[in-house]
């Protein structure tokens, strides 16, 4: 537990303040803005960084991001389901009480980030670099990580069924706290994988042991 706060303690959080010339002008935190599911108005933001802005109560269906990073951001309360955050930066940035269901952070780069509360079932992380990402008391069951990278990712009180993990380490990784059931993941995968007793009877099959009571 110890070295758990530790670790998450290193996580940097979102700078947000006022910036001239940004993407937004001089308004950071827009709220209670809804976009109907099929209202024929869409709003496009493409090849920008979004720097230093919060959001709240945001339901992003109807605007479209494309070649979008972001850098110093806040989300809470908002649905960012289904969208693509492939071969960006993602930096300092935090996700509460969201709704990321299904986003794609393949081949991306995540640092200092923090998911709370959040509905993240079937993320795609294919080959993406984690360093200071926190997963807290929230469901990312059945996600893809595939040859991705961590450096002090922690998952607390964290879904994790039927999560696919190939080719990436989870070495010091401290899963104990979570739910695995049903977790799909190579041997070279679980090597120094940290879990409890109820959880390496999961792991087990992978040994191809019977573990007798």
């Amino acid at each position: 537990y110890n070295l758990f706060m530790k670790n998450k303690n290193l996580i940097s959080k979102p700078i947000i303040k006022y910036l001239e010339n940004n993407i937004f002008g001089n308004i950071k935190t827009f709220e209670n803005i809804l976009f109907e599911e099929n209202s024929k108005k869409e709003i496009t933001l493409s090849n920008i960084t979004i720097n230093s802005c919060k959001f709240v109560n945001i339901d992003f269906s109807n605007i479209n991001f494309d070649n979008i990073e972001l850098v110093d951001c806040i989300f809470e309360n908002c649905d960012l389901s289904n969208k693509v955050f492939d071969k960006k930066t993602i930096h300092r940035v935090e996700f509460n009480n969201s709704k990321l269901f299904g986003c794609s952070f393949a081949a991306s780069s995540l640092k200092n980030i923090i998911f709370v509360n959040c509905n993240s079932k079937y993320l795609n992380l294919y080959t993406t670099k984690m360093e200071k990402v926190l997963f807290k008391n929230s469901d990312i069951s059945e996600s893809y990580f595939y040859e991705s990278s961590f450096k002090n990712v922690l998952f607390e009180n964290t879904l994790l069924k039927s999560i696919e993990v190939i080719n990436t380490s989870l070495k010091d990784i401290d899963l104990t706290t979570c739910d695995i059931e049903n977790i799909k993941i190579d041997l070279n995968s679980m090597k120094g994988l940290i879990v409890n007793m109820y959880q390496s009877i999961e792991l087990s099959k992978y040994l191809h042991i019977t573990i007798k009571y």
